[in-house]
Formats: structure tokens, C-alpha cells, sequence
């Protein structure tokens, strides 16, 4: 999560050069365009690998599945 705040910062603090600032920061923005595009796939990859499928329908039937609770440290 750290990742994708700091390509956000990293994003914002151009942006806000060239909209408030009026400063010519086309290129690092564009740039740290592409950073926060890899940290969000990063996420995304990190979400997917953590879900853990269980099926709705078993033969033709909705099933509820009672999900696991994952719990956090320091708890």
C-alpha cells in the first residue's frame, strides 16, 4: 500500500506544478503517470493473489459459504 501512496505523492506534487505553479512539468508527469500505472498493477497483482475463490453455485444451487476471517497481528 505504501507503494501506490508514494507514486500518488509523487503524481500529485507534479500536478500540482503544473496546474497552480504553471510550471512546464509535461514530462515528469507523464513519467510519474507511469509509475502510479505499475503501482496500481502491483495492487491489483496483490489483490488477485490473495483472494481466495469459493464457489456460489453448486449444481445449479446458491450455496453461502461462511468466510474465513484472516486475523491481523497486534490483535
Amino acid at each position: 500500500m505504501s507503494i501506490w501512496t508514494g507514486a500518488q505523492v509523487h503524481w500529485l506534487g507534479w500536478a500540482y506544478l503544473l496546474e497552480f505553479k504553471g510550471k512546464n512539468t509535461f514530462l515528469p508527469l507523464w513519467v510519474a503517470s507511469i509509475f502510479f500505472f505499475a503501482a496500481n498493477i502491483v495492487v491489483m497483482v496483490t489483490i488477485i493473489r490473495h483472494h481466495s475463490f469459493c464457489p456460489m453455485f453448486q449444481r445449479g444451487v446458491l450455496t453461502y459459504v461462511r468466510l474465513k476471517s484472516r486475523r491481523i497481528k497486534g490483535e
